[in-house]
């Protein structure tokens, strides 16, 4: 019995000293309980009909007739998401913020007569209707002639540091996506291209984004992200594998499109995800440990009306639309808060470390009788 006191002991005390612990950044994300966010995607796509744009796109075309950044972030905060990420670029290389870093930016279309910066105006509209703010980078270029090469990577990091660097403010969530290498444009040579691994050099972009932005939350394949992708696009996390990997600690951030594509199409008028399917898409997300923080928000522009949603990631239920209709679609996913009980399973759902958890209903405690 001692010994297997002993070793149970030993045990104990070597899982207590091996639990990761969340990151300050992360650690403020997890106390403020923003399970739900949204991200936006908006830009030269939008005008195109496509998902992923090849890189030789005319800027010409980025001429949207009423755009309205209040009205998308309006709808994104009524829907009950808490912080939007913005597309600032996408894999088409086009940079929607008057760039120092490339020709390809939005300073070179119509868009508020060659003089915008869309990531400002939805940053200042996030910051009207008090939601958090954050960007996303696309680290794939299909535009850029000097993809796959070292002078790249230097231009990719100076685009990052822009975004970082305090002319938006504090920024919540940097968002990387895994997408990277394959066919582009790539300043005319129109071929495929391949990066070796660690080719953006991540850890020292994690260290300047540190720098930069102490408060701000990652998401990355990258060791040392808060967040991570589950695999899937559905919103779909795995429960056994929710908040730790290789001795760090992180949690899914999982995300899925409101429609069936993350960018604006006409085509997929009516397309738009339910009401229930939102809500089991929250339930199996923050339900199992991850985060509805990433349940992709994205929305779409039309090319000349105001704006239409085309995605929701786990941490946004709802996504941005010019139809109030369509917008009440996603609210009750996305201001869901599970601390009640369910009269349907008679169940309550409490939040357990990182994760929501099922437990059954509380008993009341009955009130001492008095004598006499």
């Amino acid at each position: 019995m001692k010994t297997v006191a002993v070793v149970a002991a030993a045990l104990g005390a070597l899982a207590a000293a091996a639990a990761p612990e969340p990151s300050p950044a992360h650690r403020i994300r997890l106390d403020a309980e923003e399970d739900i966010i949204g991200i936006v995607h908006w830009g030269l796509n939008t005008f195109t009909d496509r998902e992923w744009g090849y890189g030789d796109e005319d800027p010409a075309m980025l001429d949207p007739a009423r755009f309205d950044a209040d009205q998308i972030v309006g709808a994104c905060r009524d829907g009950g998401i808490r912080g939007l990420v913005v597309v600032a670029k996408h894999h088409d290389g086009f940079c929607l913020w008057p760039t120092k870093t490339t020709e390809h930016n939005i300073t070179k279309s119509p868009f508020r007569g060659g003089k915008g910066d869309y990531v400002r105006e939805m940053c200042d509209a996030c910051r009207r209707a008090g939601l958090k703010f954050g960007v996303y980078c696309s680290p794939w270029d299909r535009n850029s002639a000097h993809y796959a090469t070292e002078k790249y990577v230097e231009i990719y990091h100076a685009q990052v540091r822009e975004l970082l660097d305090g002319r938006y403010g504090e920024i919540f969530e940097m968002w990387f996506d895994g997408a990277n290498g394959g066919d582009g444009w790539y300043g005319g040579a129109k071929e495929k291209r391949k990066i070796p691994e660690g080719y953006y050099r991540f850890g020292e972009i994690l260290r300047f984004v540190r720098e930069l932005q102490p408060k701000v939350a990652v998401f990355s394949g990258e060791f040392g992200a808060e967040y991570r992708w589950p695999g899937n696009e559905r919103g779909d996390v795995d429960p056994v594998r929710s908040a730790f990997r290789d001795g760090g600690y992180s949690q899914w951030e999982a995300d899925f499109p409101l429609r069936p594509g993350w960018f604006y199409h006409a085509s997929e008028r009516g397309r738009t995800k339910h009401a229930a399917y939102l809500m089991n898409r929250y339930l199996s997300s923050v339900g199992n440990g991850g985060w509805t923080t990433r349940t992709s928000a994205r929305s779409g522009a039309s090319r000349r009306s105001r704006t239409r949603s085309t995605r929701i990631r786990r941490k946004t239920a709802k996504s941005s639309t010019s139809s109030r209709r369509r917008t009440s679609s996603a609210s009750s996913a996305s201001t869901f808060r599970p601390t009640a009980p369910s009269a349907a399973s008679g169940t309550w759902w409490t939040r357990s470390s990182s994760s929501w958890c099922a437990r059954p209903p509380p008993t009341r405690a009955r009130p001492t009788p008095r004598s006499g």
